[in-house]
């Protein structure tokens, strides 16, 4: 039986879970800091 090797690794899914991870806590920190900022507490 040949496996398929054109999918992706357990390895580069963990690494793209974490970039994806890591810019939606960014993303979600300046969005709170910019709505501080205007006053819409």
């Amino acid at each position: 039986m040949k496996l398929n090797n054109k999918g992706w690794s357990f390895k580069e899914m963990i690494f793209l879970s974490c970039c994806i991870l890591l810019a939606l806590l960014v993303a979600a920190y300046l969005i709170y800091s910019f709505y501080q900022q205007m006053g819409f507490n």
